[in-house]
């Protein structure tokens, strides 16, 4: 087993359980305490947990703190792609589209460039290069302050421009989503703008991997009940699926 493909089951143990031993995760992934070690600090140094005596805890768990871009685009990479392709079948030729920024809706964006006569909006610096180049699809980057690291912008001019547009669909991403909580986040700085994405939306969809769910964030986003549908990768528990269905909202499994 690769070290990338380690450290990220190891963040998945982590996170599902909240901490973990060195000793149960050296036998869970069958490597020496020493390598596991330095998997630990290497998650550490990439801020997606913190090092505990004799283990880790996982950040994630209260999403009080944001790992970079480039770390979560490595988190769950293929239900983020199965996410991103369910989605993008749900966009009609000719939509006006907007996807929030993150490195699960990069996935939709990937998956609709074989799209004709769309409109899309985002935030997001890399979905915006993504399409740039597809001549059947005009893409509007909303201005604002670029986040370091984070390949999106926030602040007046991105919530200025939010408020004058109106499209078919949004796709927007979360930090945290939990049935009597909300849609959560863990950066305050973009929850004005979430929330005008949703307004300026007829159809509110949620994209988010399974380890978002249940978890409580920073900064709450809206109800459950502001949004139409949540597309998920099969790992949710059914259990789950359910309280959201009491909720009034449809959860897709891909």
């Amino acid at each position: 087993m690769l070290a990338e493909e380690r450290r990220t089951k190891i963040l998945q143990a982590v996170d599902e359980n909240g901490s973990a031993t060195v000793v149960d995760l050296s036998n869970l992934m069958h490597v020496s305490l020493m390598t596991i070690r330095r998997d630990i600090n290497k998650l550490a140094t990439d801020g997606l947990v913190v090092k505990a005596h004799g283990g880790v805890l996982s950040l994630r768990q209260s999403t009080a703190t944001e790992p970079r871009y480039d770390v979560k685009a490595r988190v769950n990479v293929e239900e983020k792609k199965r996410i991103g392709a369910f989605a993008a079948e749900l966009v009609a030729h000719g939509d006006t589209v907007l996807l929030d920024a993150g490195s699960t809706t990069y996935q939709i964006a990937v998956n609709l460039i074989h799209k004709q006569n769309l409109t899309v909006v985002t935030n997001d610096l890399l979905i915006a290069s993504e399409l740039g180049s597809c001549k059947d699809i005009v893409t509007l980057l909303v201005g604002g302050t670029i986040r370091h690291g984070m390949f999106s912008t926030v602040g007046q001019y991105c919530e200025e421009t939010l408020r004058q547009i109106s499209v078919d669909k949004v796709f927007l991403g979360a930090d945290a989503v939990h049935h009597k909580k909300g849609v959560m986040n863990c950066n305050p700085h973009e929850v004005l703008a979430k929330r005008l994405m949703l307004e300026a939306a007829q159809e509110r969809i949620l994209v988010v991997d399974h380890l978002k769910f249940q978890k409580i964030g920073l900064s709450f986003v809206c109800g459950i009940d502001a949004l139409d549908m949540i597309i998920t990768d099969n790992g949710v528990d059914a259990t789950v699926v359910s309280d959201f269905a009491d909720c009034g909202v449809s959860v897709k499994m891909c």
